[in-house]
C-alpha cells in the first residue's frame, strides 16, 4: 500500500486539546453508564465468576492467587481477570455496585486509550476523537461494560490497546522499550483473556497504513512480529483444546467447513447491520440456523464491502484496512469455530468494531477536508450520531439492572429464547414466584429439550410447589441429559426423599455426593435418606460429617439422634433430642422423637 502524505502531518496537537477530549469523552461514557453502580448481579455467568464462587467469594490471599494462576473454572486460563475478582471482592466485598463501577471504569480507560492509540497512528485528533467516541458509547459495548462476568473482555482489550499504543510510539521513536512494553503488554492480555490472539494481524495492517512501514520493508516487519504471533498461537490452541476438552467447541464433523463458511459470513454482515442500527439488543440470541436468502445476502455484503476497499485502497486506504481490521478481529468468534448455542454475541464486537470506526471517522476527516462546503455538515452528522447512540446505550444499560429486567427485555426483543426463559425463571423463583416462573421453564423446556437446565428447573420449581409426582419426571429427564451433574442427581434425589422414596432418593443422592464430595447439604440429603432406608450408621456418618461443615442444627440434630433411637440407645438420642431443642426449644420432631425415647425435655 503505497504511503500516503496527508497521514504523515506530525502529531502537535496542544495538551490542553488532549485534556478537552479526555473530558469530553469521560462525560459522554460517565453519562450512558452511570446507573450501573446501582445494578445487581445477573443469574448469566455471575454466579462462575463471583456470587457462586466460593475462591472468589474469600478475596485476596496467597491462597486465592495461586487459584487464580493454576485453575480452569469456567474453562477457560485467564489469571488477571480471576486477580480483578478476587482484587473486588477485597474491595467491596459482595456489593455488586462496586464491580459494576471497576467494570464502567475499565471501559472508560479504554474508550481514552482509543483516543490515543489512533491519535498515535493517525497524527490526527479529531478522527481519533470521533472513533473513541462511537466506541465508548455504542450501544453493542454494553453489554462488556455492564455484565460484571464479562470483565475479562474489558481486561484483554484494556492491555491490548495499550501494547497497540506502545507498539505505535516504537514504530515512531525505534525506541527497544517500547517494543518490549507493547510484547509484555499483549502476555497480559492474552492472560485476561484469549480474544485478543488477532493482535499482531492488527499490528500488520496498521504497518501497511497509517505507518507505512510495512511495504518499504516488509521482511524486516514482518520478523517483528514473530514474538507475536507465537505468543498467539500458544493461546489460541490452548484455548481451543480446552474448549473442545468440555465439549463447547465443535469438530469438523459436527459442523462441516461449508456450515462454518455460511457462519463467517452471516456473522460478519450481522454484526455490521447492528453497529448501523443498534435496535433489538439482547444478552443472548438463540441460535437460528440461517436461510438461503440470509446466507446470499450476507455474502453479498462482504464481499461488495471487500471489493470496494480493494479498488479504493489507494484513494481511501482507512477503508481497506479498517474493513480488514474488522474481519480479522471478528474472525475467532465468527462462528469459524462454533462455541456454545448461540452465533451472536454483542461483546464479540468489542475489538472488531475499533477497524468500521477507524474507516468512518476517517471517511468523515477526508470529506471534511476535500469539501470545506460539507466541514461542519460532516462533523455534526457524526456528533448526531454520537449523540443517539449514547441515547440508545444508557436505553440498553438499563435493561442490566438484574436479572428480571434483563431477561424480561430479551424475551420482548427476541423469539424462540429458550435461555430468557429458562433465567427469568430463576430469576422469578429466587424472588420466591415459583408460579410465575414453572411457565417460563415449561416454555423453555420446549424450545430446548435437549438441555439440562430447563428440565432441572422445571422439576425443582415443581418439587418446591410440592408437585413431586409431576417434578420428579422432569428431573429425572435433566439426570439423564446430564448424568455428571451433580446439581441434577441431587434435586432427583431431594423430589424422591419428599415423596416418600427414601430407597431411590439413596442411589441419586450417593450419586452426587461422589460427584461433588465437599457439598455438606448433599451429605445431609443423603443422611436423611439413608436413614429413612434403615442404614443408621451409614446415615450418621454423612450427617455428622454435614453437621461438621454446616454446624448444629435442630434438623441435623434431630436426624442423628433419630438413628441412634432406631437402634435402641435411648439415653444417646435423648441427649441429641434436647440438643435439637437448646437451638429452638419449639422444634417439633425432636419433642416427638424425645417422647417417643421415653424421656423428657427436662430429664
Amino acid at each position: 500500500m503505497p504511503r500516503h502524505s496527508e497521514q504523515s502531518v506530525p502529531a502537535r496537537t496542544r495538551p490542553a486539546h488532549h485534556a478537552a477530549a479526555a473530558a469530553a469523552l469521560a462525560v459522554l461514557v460517565l453519562w450512558v453508564y452511570a446507573p450501573v453502580y446501582g445494578f445487581d448481579f445477573v443469574n448469566l455467568d455471575d454466579p462462575v465468576y463471583v456470587t457462586a464462587n466460593p475462591m472468589v467469594q474469600k478475596g485476596l490471599s496467597w491462597k486465592s492467587v495461586q487459584w487464580a494462576f493454576t485453575t480452569l473454572h469456567a474453562h477457560i486460563w485467564h489469571p488477571v481477570t480471576w486477580l480483578s475478582h478476587l482484587a473486588d471482592v477485597s474491595l467491596f466485598g459482595m456489593d455488586p455496585g462496586g464491580h459494576h463501577a471497576v467494570s464502567a471504569g475499565i471501559h472508560l480507560f479504554n474508550t481514552l486509550l482509543v483516543y490515543l492509540a489512533f491519535f498515535l497512528l493517525l497524527g490526527r485528533p479529531a478522527p481519533a476523537l470521533l472513533a473513541a467516541a462511537l466506541f465508548g458509547v455504542h450501544p453493542l459495548h454494553v453489554e462488556s461494560a455492564a455484565w460484571v462476568s464479562e470483565r475479562k473482555e474489558l481486561l484483554s482489550f484494556f492491555f491490548a490497546l495499550s501494547a497497540l499504543c506502545g507498539y505505535a510510539l516504537w514504530a515512531k521513536s525505534g525506541r527497544r522499550a517500547w517494543y518490549g512494553a507493547s510484547l509484555g503488554l499483549f502476555v497480559l492480555s492474552l492472560m485476561a483473556k484469549p480474544m485478543a490472539v488477532t493482535l499482531p494481524l492488527v499490528l500488520l495492517l496498521a504497518d501497511a497504513w497509517p505507518l507505512d512501514r510495512l511495504f518499504p520493508r516488509p521482511r524486516r516487519t514482518l520478523l517483528e512480529k514473530i514474538p507475536f504471533f507465537v505468543l498467539a498461537a500458544i493461546s489460541a490452541a490452548a484455548a481451543l483444546a480446552v474448549q473442545r476438552h468440555v465439549g463447547l467447541a465443535k469438530s469438523m464433523a459436527v459442523v462441516p467447513a461449508l456450515d462454518r463458511l455460511e457462519n463467517v459470513l452471516v456473522s460478519s454482515a450481522g454484526y455490521v447491520g447492528k453497529a448501523l442500527v443498534p435496535v433489538h439488543l439482547a444478552a443472548f440470541y438463540p441460535y437460528q440456523e440461517p436461510g438461503a436468502a440470509m446466507v446470499a445476502v450476507s455474502a453479498l455484503v462482504v464481499l461488495g464491502v471487500s471489493a470496494a476497499a480493494v479498488a479504493l485502497r489507494k484513494k481511501a486506504p482507512w477503508l481497506a484496512v479498517g474493513w480488514a481490521w474488522y474481519l480479522v478481529a471478528l474472525f475467532p468468534v465468527s462462528g469459524v469455530v462454533p462455541i456454545g448455542s448461540h452465533l451472536f454475541a454483542d461483546r464479540y464486537t468489542y475489538f472488531p468494531l475499533l477497524g468500521v470506526f477507524l474507516a468512518l471517522s476517517m471517511g468523515t476527516a477526508r470529506v471534511a477536508a476535500a469539501r470545506p462546503g460539507l466541514r461542519r455538515p460532516a462533523w455534526a452528522a457524526a456528533a448526531a450520531c454520537v449523540v443517539l447512540f449514547a441515547v440508545a446505550a444508557r436505553a440498553q444499560v438499563n435493561t442490566w439492572k438484574n436479572s428480571v429486567t434483563l431477561f424480561s427485555h430479551a424475551l420482548d426483543v427476541t423469539q424462540d429464547n429458550w435461555l430468557a426463559h429458562d433465567n427469568l425463571g430463576s430469576a422469578l423463583m429466587d424472588q420466591g414466584e415459583t408460579d410465575q416462573a414453572i411457565p417460563h421453564f415449561r416454555r423453555a423446556a420446549d424450545l430446548a429439550p435437549h438441555y439440562f437446565k430447563p428440565a432441572n428447573n422445571l422439576g425443582l420449581a415443581l418439587a418446591r410447589k410440592g408437585r413431586y409426582a409431576q417434578a420428579i419426571p422432569w428431573l429425572a429427564k435433566a439426570v439423564e441429559l446430564a448424568p455428571d451433574s451433580w446439581q441434577a442427581r441431587a434435586n432427583l434425589g431431594e423430589a424422591l426423599l419428599k415423596a416418600g422414596k427414601a430407597k431411590e432418593a439413596v442411589k441419586h443422592l450417593a450419586a452426587a455426593r461422589k460427584l461433588n464430595p465437599d457439598q455438606p447439604s448433599v451429605a445431609a440429603s443423603l443422611g436423611h435418606a439413608l436413614l429413612l432406608a434403615g442404614r443408621y450408621e451409614e446415615a450418621r456418618e454423612h450427617l455428622s460429617w454435614a453437621m461438621d461443615k454446616l454446624g448444629e442444627s435442630p434438623g441435623l440434630l434431630n436426624s442423628v439422634g433419630a438413628s441412634y433411637l432406631a437402634q435402641g440407645d435411648r439415653n444417646r438420642a435423648a441427649a441429641l433430642f434436647r440438643r435439637a431443642l437448646a437451638l429452638d426449644p419449639g422444634y417439633q420432631p425432636a419433642l416427638d422423637n424425645l417422647e417417643a425415647a421415653g424421656k423428657s425435655p427436662g430429664n
